[in-house]
């Protein structure tokens, strides 16, 4: 056992004055000392891995400008069918995010013929897809097709002075990859705990299912490498077990990469099976 039980009895008889040597009625007097649980036994184990996102994003938003809002509607709903269309081909959706609707103040003039019409409807967009199809080649028929905003922050203004970020990369299932990370790191604590001169032979012996029962994750924590920001810079992205789909969601690598875990995983031996 890894918390072990210590028990004394110590009768007073022998130790102590006469005048104690009898309790009231005469009954022989005994101090019981309790057993004391030694301290449990805590393991810090570093722990390393890596994943790949599955999914390839397109970020931007598709625009249509006319005389009355019910023309402009209609043209942008015929683009995004048709931005559908792609993205099925491809195994990917169009997620649809804000519809902004926007108009300009018009002059007369001799020239009006030039002016752009009063109304605009925006539309921001995702185009999620497979990691591994051609992003190029999607782009530029997403492009042909109407994507004429780019960027997680569309704007209304439709010339951009500066580049923005159009492909990003996300993970449809992290936190199931964090987990798998989570056991194979349990494993190897385990093990390597029970190489050590400080192992526990008992419990060591047991099959491997009722040995791991026997350790609880008090904490896992890692961090990413460095990451490029949308705007600039880098940073690494912590996340704590269980992991918080706002710490997942992060997790955004704007390039195709694997991107690698570091951490580390505290367990703590229990009496009873976790």
């Amino acid at each position: 056992m890894i918390h072990r039980w210590a028990a004394c009895l110590i009768a007073a008889v022998a130790s102590l004055p006469a005048a104690a040597d009898q309790a009231p009625g005469g009954a022989e007097a005994r101090i019981l000392i309790h057993p004391a649980r030694s301290p449990a036994v805590h393991i810090a184990h570093a722990c390393t891995g890596e994943a790949r996102p599955d999914r390839v994003v397109i970020a931007g938003g598709m625009s249509a400008e006319a005389v009355r809002p019910t023309e402009a509607q209609a043209r942008l709903d015929r683009q995004i069918v048709e931005l559908r269309k792609l993205a099925a081909a491809h195994g990917g959706e169009v997620l649809l995010l804000e519809r902004l609707r926007a108009a300009r103040t018009t002059r007369e003039r001799q020239d009006a013929r030039s002016e752009p019409p009063p109304f605009l409807m925006l539309q921001r967009l995702e185009l999620s897809l497979p990691a591994k199809v051609d992003v190029d080649a999607v782009l530029e028929r997403a492009l042909q097709l109407g994507l004429d905003r780019f960027g997680s922050g569309v704007r209304v203004e439709h010339i951009e002075t500066n580049p923005r970020i159009v492909v990003r990369y996300r993970f449809s299932a992290l936190a199931r990859e964090l987990d798998a990370l989570h056991e194979r790191c349990r494993e190897e604590a385990i093990g390597h705990w029970c190489s050590g001169p400080q192992a526990e032979a008992e419990l060591c012996r047991l099959p491997p299912p009722a040995r791991a029962s026997r350790f609880a994750t008090q904490q896992m924590s890692v961090q990413t490498q460095a990451l490029l920001m949308e705007h600039g810079g880098v940073t690494r992205y912590r996340l704590t077990l269980p992991w918080a789909p706002d710490q997942l969601s992060m997790v955004e690598p704007l390039g195709e990469l694997a991107v690698r875990f570091e951490g580390t995983l505290h367990l703590a031996v229990t009496d009873a099976p976790r």
